[in-house]
């Protein structure tokens, strides 16, 4: 079953308290807390046969863990100039040329985001595709969490989708953020976490 890659920014997670920490590492000794910018988050690596089935498992056990936790919105991993060259071993200026068509087949991922003052921003999954399609794995044989998993989720958890939560498919989304990725770590705007499970990976 492949390996789902993912953050949850949760509310009513107080990463100073041992009790809730020592549960979370109890009953989720791989998840990552972490805080920036005043938001709480949690990383996971999630081994399932779907996305969904990765983000049920690891909300389920999270409640678990500690009941007071809410979700607020799923983590994107967004990526950068910097962070591609970081995480294919290419130079900045090569992976320049080839966002900008003037190297290689010219067809590299539109960039979903265009920051102010001009930098761009992909989504790295995209980009992990297209250099897989070019016969470059930069994955980890890491899965990534698309928004039909995140719909299909949110369905089928009443604590998510029901009449009396605050939550809904319009709130919890896969929030968008710029995420800078170092070998054997990742570190986001949302958060800093290390998911992974050998320093020597690109990821």
């Amino acid at each position: 079953m492949p390996d789902f890659d993912f953050t949850f920014v949760v509310s009513g997670v107080d990463v100073t308290n041992d009790d809730q920490m020592e549960a979370l590492a109890e009953l989720l000794p791989d998840a990552v807390p972490g805080v920036s910018a005043g938001r709480t988050s949690i990383s996971f690596l999630v081994t399932a046969r779907s996305g969904s089935g990765a983000l049920s498992s690891a909300w389920k056990t999270l409640r678990r863990a500690i009941p007071s936790a809410r979700l607020e919105f799923v983590d994107e991993n967004l990526v950068g100039i910097p962070d591609i060259a970081l995480l294919t071993g290419r130079s900045e200026e090569s992976v320049r040329q080839l966002a900008d068509g003037t190297r290689g087949s010219g067809d590299f991922p539109i960039a979903t985001t265009v920051l102010k003052g001009g930098a761009r921003i992909w989504r790295w999954q995209d980009v992990c595709a297209w250099f897989a399609a070019r016969g470059e794995d930069h994955s980890d044989g890491v899965r990534f969490i698309e928004r039909a998993d995140l719909a299909k989720f949110i369905l089928e958890t009443p604590s998510l989708s029901g009449k009396d939560s605050k939550t809904t498919t319009k709130n919890v989304a896969i929030k968008r953020s710029v995420a800078t990725k170092k070998t054997g770590a990742r570190k986001s705007v949302q958060a800093t976490a290390s998911t992974k499970r050998s320093a020597g990976m690109k990821r």
